[in-house]
């Protein structure tokens, strides 16, 4: 009999959920095949076989599981698993219906939240493992206090935020950059490439070209007196499309065209749509961008994710009056452009000199 054991996926979580089996109990399984599905609080994952055999599950879709847990087994052949079945029924048999058999890890729950005996009974369990007792106080949790309960990605992106202004020394600066010429030139572009393409890829495919004039906008503070910047350009891009707010990463931004940037965002909405992404198109970003383009949005000021430097956010485009060389009123539009730095290592003169290059390439824009 093999032990299946939950791995650890990432390290900003205790627990994850089981969505699902792939696999129903009795399925033979190969090695490396998927057969479960839980979710982080960043992505959902697959989790894979490390053997073959006849398949046993032990946690229901919906339950919380800890790393390290035993989720389930694999055995040789299904005379076996039926064998195992038989003595496990023959254990709650012989165990008498006034007594429970209770894990240390759950007794040391019930003990710390009082948990009665008809409350544990009404699991319908003979054995009471620790993810059962968590189940049992989330219920009575959420039947005890009012109020809407936050998920757990929700949590996940306050446990960011609140590191992001506890730790980091923030300033932030503001710029207006002139995008009639871009936004023509964008349109040419997507017409003779046939992707639709804006703004936000043009300031990506920009930011990239800047990593050898400001490496230090490109990567992290390893202790308080050493940095360790970025060898390519990976652009993280904020993304919240009514199932969360996910930060997927563009890798070496400076070796892919215009064109694939375009259809990488596109693939990244897309799954933003679904909460799709995976545990590796999140990480290895080290400098982003905050997009915020709706018509009314004029700047938002953004946090500094704690693994970077630096943050961009870009607002809608907006429109104004301007007399014109010959004193004639034209209109002409423009977005406003902000960073927010990590004042530890970037002051406010490399701020500015890195948003006028950017400046600059939007105003004066080629391909």
């Amino acid at each position: 009999m093999y032990e299946i054991i939950l791995p650890k996926f990432n390290n900003n979580d205790e627990s994850y959920t089981l969505l699902y089996w792939l696999l129903d109990a009795g399925k033979p399984v190969n090695k490396e095949e998927a057969i479960a599905v839980f979710e982080t609080s960043k992505a959902a994952f697959d989790l894979e076989s490390e053997a073959e055999g006849i398949l046993h599950t032990l946690p229901e879709a919906g339950d919380e599981c800890k790393p390290g847990d035993v989720i389930g087994y694999l055995f040789e052949t299904e005379a076996e698993r039926q064998d195992f079945l038989k003595n496990s029924e023959k254990k709650a048999k012989t165990t008498d219906d006034k007594s429970l058999t209770i894990t240390k890890a759950a007794q040391e729950l019930i003990d710390k939240h009082s948990i009665s005996e008809e409350n544990l009974r009404k699991l319908g369990k003979n054995i009471i493992k620790r993810p059962d007792i968590e189940k049992l106080i989330s219920e009575q949790s959420r039947d005890e206090v009012k109020g809407l309960e936050i998920s757990r990605q929700q949590m996940a992106i306050a446990r960011v935020v609140t590191q992001s202004h506890t730790q980091i020394p923030k300033a932030f600066l503001l710029m207006k950059i002139y995008c009639d010429a871009t936004n023509q030139m964008l349109s040419d572009y997507g017409a003779k490439h046939d992707v639709i393409i804006g703004l936000p890829e043009l300031l990506i495919k920009i930011t990239a070209t800047l990593l050898s004039e400001f490496p230090f906008f490109f990567g992290s503070l390893i202790d308080d007196n050493r940095f360790m910047s970025g060898e390519v350009a990976n652009i993280g891009v904020t993304l919240d499309l009514g199932k969360g707010l996910f930060i997927p990463v563009i890798k070496n931004v400076g070796e892919i065209s215009l064109a694939d940037i375009a259809n990488k965002l596109m693939d990244f909405r897309l799954k933003a749509m679904r909460g799709q992404f995976s545990e590796e198109e999140l990480n290895q970003g080290n400098i982003s961008i905050s997009i915020n383009m709706d018509q009314d949005s004029l700047v938002t000021i953004p946090i500094i994710l704690p693994s970077q430097t630096c943050m961009l956010s870009l607002g809608g485009i907006q429109e104004e009056l301007y007399l014109d060389s010959e004193q004639n009123v034209n209109n002409r539009s423009y977005i406003n452009l902000g960073l927010a730095y990590d004042h530890r290592v970037i002051n406010g003169r490399e701020a500015a000199q890195f948003l006028t290059k950017i400046k600059t390439k939007i105003e004066q824009p080629s391909i």
